[in-house]
């Protein structure tokens, strides 16, 4: 029994994860298609269609398609969540599993570093302005 249980954990882990990636890009495309029937049908009835884009985007509808907006913030809590990750994975893989296996988490230590790093590269930026 723990023999096919070890085995499901990493299948049950490889297709969930698979799982919500196609479920986000599912989300995504729907938010999308819903948007441009709206527009669409904005079109139809002769209304101006950049009127309801602008109050589109004021409902928070995702319609750069994988262009970020510019927040010096999202970087600064990205790399405090995976330095928090990194040490609370050292210290049990240091003490409680092995200690030649508490290196791994260095990786999302560093990551995190990095994250900071660049947070206070870009802290003091303008913000671009809109288009």
């Amino acid at each position: 029994m723990e023999g096919i249980l070890a085995m499901m954990i990493p299948i049950a882990a490889i297709v969930l994860g698979i799982g919500l990636g196609f479920y986000g890009a599912y989300l995504r495309h729907r938010a999308y298609v819903e948007r441009k029937n709206l527009i669409e049908k904005a079109i139809e009835k002769g209304l101006d269609p950049k009127d309801l884009i602008k109050e589109l985007g004021e409902m928070k509808i995702d319609h750069n398609w994988g262009h970020r907006t510019y927040e010096p913030a999202r970087y600064l809590k990205t790399a405090l969540i995976l330095m928090g990750v990194g040490i609370g994975l050292a210290l049990p893989l240091y003490f409680a599993v092995n200690p030649d296996v508490a290196w791994w988490s260095a990786l999302p230590f560093f990551i995190g570093l990095a994250h900071l790093i660049y947070y206070f590269l870009i802290r003091n930026r303008k913000k671009p302005r809109p288009e």
